[in-house]
């Protein structure tokens, strides 16, 4: 099993733009945190897709 290293990473984003996550996140119950995750996933496979790539990072 690989084991997956969290980094610290400070993100400076327009306040409606954070409102948005902030509601998208208590809609899919989850943390802020985690809802940027799932997006920044998503677009991620999204984009690995659209390309023919499938590296792990």
């Amino acid at each position: 099993m690989s084991e997956r290293r969290i980094v610290n990473y400070t993100l400076r984003i327009s306040e409606n733009l954070r409102d948005w996550v902030s509601k998208t996140a208590k809609e899919n119950r989850r943390s802020m945190n985690a809802e940027l995750a799932v997006l920044i996933e998503t677009a991620k496979k999204a984009t690995e897709e659209k390309d023919g790539l499938e590296k792990p990072i």
